[in-house]
């Protein structure tokens, strides 16, 4: 049995948990203050500067003008790191929610079983031909946990993990065995309700 990616899902559920880790709130408070700072910090400074007469001033041919080139340089002082620095910790704070698993792509889950198929790749970080497939046997689960504001489900026990540099050739370059694992439950129908209906028992 294949669940569909439901990609309307997938972004309402990642935003869910951008916004319930703390780091991230955080982190985004401080690149929207640093956007503030930036767009009224610099438009301040040039209106105060084109507003008052005594300020930048230069004589060009014994007339004094307004220094236009210089405003606009020193605005671009104020603004641009500012600009930068709120960039730069938005893309952070992206990243630190894609810890969740909204970095990764061309996911695909089938159900066979008492086992689970989860295959993916990281977005920016492999090629199209990679994939991390993760074989989940319920009878070698500690726990399965749902969170119900986050819709993250908690695998814990001996899973599977292998890779492969070309999925197409069906041969894993790497295997090993990890503890734990974390998807999100964008899944049409839903992962969490039909391991319910198997009889899987899941903790809140």
């Amino acid at each position: 049995m294949e669940l569909r990616i439901d990609q309307n899902k997938k972004k309402q559920y990642q935003n869910n948990i951008a916004s319930s880790l703390k780091s991230v709130r955080v982190i985004k408070s401080i690149a929207k203050i640093l956007l503030l700072i930036g767009i009224i910090g610099g438009g301040l400074y040039a209106i105060l500067n084109f507003s008052i007469p005594s300020l930048s001033i230069v004589t060009v041919n014994g007339t004094l003008q307004k220094d236009v080139s210089w405003i606009i340089i020193s605005t671009s002082f104020i603004a641009a790191p500012c600009l930068v620095l709120s960039l730069a910790l938005n893309t952070l704070s992206k990243n630190l929610a894609g810890g969740t698993n909204s970095s990764r792509v061309d996911e695909s889950l089938i159900l066979m079983g008492n086992v689970i198929k989860y295959s993916y790749r990281q977005k920016h970080h492999s090629l199209s031909s990679e994939r991390r497939v993760l074989s989940i046997d319920f009878k070698k689960m500690d726990s399965i946990t749902f969170n119900k504001k986050t819709k993250l489900l908690k695998f814990t026990g001996a899973i599977l993990s292998e890779y492969y540099d070309d999925y197409k050739k069906k041969k894993p370059v790497d295997i090993n065995t990890i503890e734990e694992f974390v998807v999100c439950d964008y899944f049409t129908p839903s992962l969490t309700e039909t391991l319910l209906s198997k009889g899987i028992k899941i903790s809140n």
